[in-house]
């Protein structure tokens, strides 16, 4: 074999072989992604945009025609959390699988803080159900956390990745919309907290 015909076929080995090492430990796409999220959110019945206006919207304007009980979102959860898993840490396709885990993390944390109105002192409650009260306090808590990290994530797809941001129609606006509710969950949930404490405490 003539050399240049012997390093030819070399070079052409070497690639195949990197080759083949991309097709194993190469990241997955954006729109691959996206495509995963679709049939998972098809399958469920749920969207990004369930969100516009924040967790607090679903109690009234529950999912239809099948509601999503804080009971079934561990199994989306853990559905979500299969996705994107060649994807590389910090890419758009990451975030926005992370970010979707965290919100229905949320949206469950809410559904039990407001599962009973024992636990809500808005209107009248009794200093005989502080133990619910403290109880939908931690779970308002959980789900302000679980939102703030969620928007953390968008946030960063929505400043940085201006073309993906279109592709799941988020913007900066929408993500400080979403942010500014969980604002208000944060304060109605100190609020909760502090009614109970103030008229019960010592009771």
């Amino acid at each position: 074999m003539k050399a240049g015909a012997k390093i030819f076929s070399i070079a052409l080995m070497l690639f195949l072989i990197a080759l083949a090492g991309c097709s194993i430990t190469g990241y997955s796409s954006f729109e691959d992604t996206l495509q995963e999220i679709n049939q998972t959110d098809s399958k469920y019945g749920t969207s990004l945009h369930d969100y516009d206006n924040g967790v607090a919207y679903l109690r009234y304007n529950p999912r239809y025609p099948n509601p999503l009980n804080a009971e079934d979102i561990d199994a989306v959860v853990s559905e979500f959390a299969g996705l994107g898993n060649g994807t590389k840490e910090g890419s758009p396709g990451r975030l926005l699988v992370e970010a979707r885990a965290d919100l229905l993390q949320s949206e469950k944390s809410y559904k039990l803080a407001t599962k009973t109105k024992r636990g809500l002192t808005a209107e009248r409650f009794s200093c005989s159900d502080m133990i619910f009260v403290e109880a939908a306090t931690i779970n308002f808590e959980s789900s302000v956390d679980y939102g703030r990290s969620a928007v953390d994530k968008l946030s960063i797809i929505a400043e940085n990745y201006s073309e993906e941001a279109e592709k799941i129609g988020i913007s900066k606006f929408w993500v400080k919309y979403l942010n500014s509710t969980y604002d208000i969950l944060e304060k109605d949930a100190a609020i909760n907290q502090e009614r109970i404490v103030q008229f019960c405490a010592e009771k």
